[in-house]
């Protein structure tokens, strides 16, 4: 468990490196050589793969909360629902497949001039069988995450990624950007499976040896169970997926289409900033999962506490840094902007500090089979957010002050995490107590503050970075002095325990 998780948590970050590299050269190169409808179709079919995964009902999640090397006893139970989950898969992917061939003529009938309808199906097959692939390839990153191999999962999901780009890049470059895709797709999908079952084989025989023989009945009676047992973290998974979608349709219907775009953008570059961060912490999950099982309180508390640690205090780093900077990086990426762009990517790099803080309570939820409740904080946000269709109606708003209600309801909503961690675990008083864990919350909320009152429109910019530098030096001291000897004595506490 302590190589898996510091592994985890220094690989993580590298696989946001490949699919931006290959954006940077893959947009520009693709406007230059097809027309921008081509660049729109290609948009739809790349964006099939993350719908696919939604068709995973929270099968991967239970196999990495429940195929823990601890549950030796249980492995022919976890296998079934391993096999089951597979078997799903497949059907699911013949009746797609069966509902392209019959329905293509319609569906791909308004970009026909466009693009050929037969290279477009064949295509869209392709992908679909490349999704399903990486589909299915879930499942074995889920038992490899669960015995302790989540820095392998992490290392694959930055490196496969090459095979899909390099493929869409040669296709671009012959014009043929959607069938480049769909070889892409399918080449990532098998080379991931290849790399997960060798793993699992070599690393982990004792689980693939295990049999269980399902015929169709006991199949399909799994299957309920599975949708059952899974449903409430299938849950949690729709509803972050679904709540910017419904609230960029808000903002259109509200305000416009140029606020939903500052949306869109403010969104995406201080997401990407904290998934550099926290991505790796997808192993507290497995971690939690286990040590929950064995009773290890003490080990929990402090496993929340070191990653509050390192998550705040990196994160509060990194995210300053972008609200301080925003201007020149907006202007060096895109030229001109709304100037509403501005506060919104500051409002929404606040918002994403304020998340950091309960990923460690997030995914404890979750591993203690607690999700209905990790749901309810996910879809009670997405409802205060539904309420802004009659509210909309009776007050005039800007782009600002949705994000500000943005902000302001999810950390409501966040609320109910906490409360539910204290409530059911009684954990959450125990893990921020922490003399130091007060400390490096308070020293946060200044630095943060500070961070978002510093204007280009008050100070020159060399003045500006000058005066922040400044401040984020000494932040960065101060949390060092907190942080890294508590964080130097959990390492050496888990190497301990490795032994």
């Amino acid at each position: 468990m302590h190589r898996d998780n510091w592994l985890s948590v220094l690989i993580g970050p590298f696989k946001f490196l490949v699919p931006t590299l290959s954006y940077i050269i893959l947009y520009p190169l693709m406007i230059s050589k097809m027309s921008i409808e081509v660049v729109g179709i290609w948009s739809l079919t790349a964006a099939i793969v993350s719908f696919i995964s939604i068709t995973d009902i929270g099968f991967s999640q239970l196999l990495v909360r429940d195929a823990g090397a601890d549950r030796a006893k249980h492995f022919s139970e976890v296998y079934a629902d391993y096999v089951t989950a597979r078997r799903a898969y497949v059907l699911i992917l013949l009746i797609l497949i069966f509902v392209i061939l019959a329905t293509q003529k319609y569906i791909f009938a308004p970009v026909a001039e466009i693009y050929s309808t037969s290279a477009l199906t064949a295509s869209v097959v392709l992908i679909l069988i490349g999704a399903f692939i990486q589909l299915s390839g879930k499942l074995d990153a889920a038992i490899l995450s669960a015995r302790h191999d989540n820095y392998i999962v992490q290392l694959v999901t930055g490196i496969a990624p090459v095979l899909t780009y390099s493929a869409m890049i040669i296709g671009t470059l012959l014009k043929r950007p959607i069938e480049g895709l769909a070889i892409g797709t399918v080449l990532t999908g098998v080379a991931t499976v290849m790399v997960y079952r060798f793993r699992l084989h070599h690393h982990h025989n004792e689980f693939v040896s295990t049999t269980s023989i399902l015929n169709l009945y006991d199949t399909i009676k799994r299957f309920f169970s599975l949708v059952r047992r899974g449903w409430h973290l299938y849950s949690c998974s729709v509803g972050m997926m679904l709540r910017g979608p419904i609230y960029r349709f808000i903002i259109v219907t509200t305000i416009g289409l140029e606020a939903a775009a500052i949306f869109d953008i403010a969104m995406r570059v201080t997401q990407t900033v904290r998934e550099v961060i926290a991505t790796g912490f997808s192993v507290l999950f497995p971690s939690f999962s286990i040590l929950f099982r064995s009773g290890e309180r003490a080990r929990i508390i402090e496993l929340i506490q070191v990653s509050l640690m390192v998550l705040l205090s990196l994160g509060t780093l990194t995210l300053c840094l972008l609200i301080a900077s925003i201007a020149p990086i907006l202007t060096l990426w895109l030229g001109s902007f709304p100037s509403e762009t501005l506060p919104s990517t500051r409002v929404l790099a606040i918002w994403q500090i304020i998340t950091l803080a309960n990923v460690p309570f997030w995914y404890l939820l979750q591993a203690s089979h607690n999700e209905r409740a990790a749901a309810y904080s996910i879809w009670a946000h997405t409802a205060l957010i539904l309420l802004l269709i009659p509210l909309s109606s009776t007050f005039k708003v800007e782009i600002v002050d949705l994000l500000i209600y943005w902000t302001v309801t999810s950390a409501f909503t966040q609320g109910l995490i906490y409360y539910y961690v204290h409530k059911r675990l009684s954990l959450l008083w125990d893990a921020i107590k922490s003399t130091r864990i007060v400390a490096l919350l308070a020293l946060i909320v200044v630095f943060s503050t500070l961070s978002y009152l510093i204007s280009p429109s008050v100070l020159e910019m060399r003045d500006l970075m000058g005066y922040f530098g400044f401040v984020a030096i000494l932040f960065t001291l101060t949390a060092a002095i907190i942080v890294v000897k508590p964080v130097m004595q959990f390492l050496k506490a888990e190497n301990g325990y490795a032994k």
